[in-house]
């Protein structure tokens, strides 16, 4: 498997486990205590895939120079 082999799996990955955590999310009793949990899983569970753009951004802006 090369490198964009990988980087499409991953991004496949990525999506999939963030949409499997906010059906999750949603799934929660809507108690406060639950809202507190839904909403710290839905931003960690969903930040992988923006870390991942983040870093595509960055090397490309380093292949540019």
């Amino acid at each position: 498997m090369d490198n964009k082999e990988f980087s499409i799996l991953l991004e496949k990955r990525t999506k999939t486990f963030a949409v499997e955590i906010i059906k999750l999310s949603a799934k929660l009793p809507n108690t406060i205590e639950s809202k507190v949990i839904r909403n710290q899983i839905t931003k960690s569970g969903t930040s992988i895939g923006s870390n991942k753009m983040i870093y595509i951004r960055l090397l490309m802006k380093r292949k540019k120079f």
